[in-house]
C-alpha cells in the first residue's frame, strides 16, 4: 500500500487477512477507537489545544512532524497537532525531523510540549540538561523519560497505543488545566 496509508490498523488488518484472523484483528481497532474516543470524553481540557512532541537525545533534538504517529495519537485524543514549517519540513519525508537550534521550538507558540527525553542527563521527570529554551516556554511542559512510552510514541500499534493511554493521558491530566 501507499505508505500514507500503511497506518498500524492497516498492518493489523492485513496481518489478520495473513493469518485468517480478520475479525480479532478489527476487534483490536475497534477497541483503540473506543478507548481514545472514552478518554476524548473524560479529558475534555484536552480538546483544541495545540501540542508538539519534542524528542531529546545525546546526539540531538528532534520535533515529531504533523504525520507522525505522535501526532496521529495526540490528535485521536482532541489535541491539535502544531505545525512548525521551519522545523518540521523533513527532507526525507520522514515523521521526525531534526531541529538544529532549540531556540526555533519557542518561535510558534504551543499550549502544550511533550519532551520525550532518552538523554544521558534524563531521569526523574526533571529539566536537569535540557537546553535554555526549553525553559523559556511557557505552555505546560510534560517530561517524559520513560522508554516505553517514548517507543510507543515513536512505532503505534495496538499496544502502544494501549500503554499510551495509562502512562502518556496520566501524564497529560496531572498538567493540562
Amino acid at each position: 500500500p501507499n505508505a500514507n496509508e500503511w497506518s498500524w490498523q492497516t498492518q493489523l488488518q492485513w496481518v489478520g487477512r495473513i493469518l485468517d484472523r480478520t475479525e480479532q484483528a478489527q476487534q483490536l481497532i475497534d477497541e483503540a477507537a473506543e478507548s481514545q474516543a472514552k478518554l476524548r470524553t473524560e479529558h475534555p481540557v484536552f480538546d483544541g489545544k495545540s501540542v508538539e512532541v519534542v524528542f531529546v537525545a545525546d546526539d540531538g533534538i528532534s520535533v515529531a512532524t504533523p504525520n507522525s504517529a505522535a501526532a496521529q495519537y495526540l490528535q485521536g485524543l482532541g489535541f491539535r497537532y502544531l505545525d512548525k514549517p521551519a522545523i518540521t519540513a523533513s527532507a526525507d519525508g520522514s515523521d521526525i525531523a531534526a531541529v538544529a537550534d532549540p531556540e526555533q521550538l519557542n518561535t510558534i507558540p504551543t499550549d502544550v510540549r511533550i519532551v520525550a527525553r532518552t538523554d544521558s542527563a534524563a531521569g526523574g521527570g526533571s529539566y536537569n540538561g535540557l537546553p535554555d529554551p526549553f525553559t523559556k516556554f511557557r505552555g505546560a511542559t510534560i517530561i517524559v523519560d520513560d522508554t516505553a512510552a517514548i517507543d510507543a510514541l515513536r512505532v503505534p500499534g495496538y499496544a502502544a497505543t494501549a500503554y499510551l493511554n495509562t502512562a502518556l493521558v496520566n501524564a497529560l491530566s496531572r498538567q493540562i488545566r
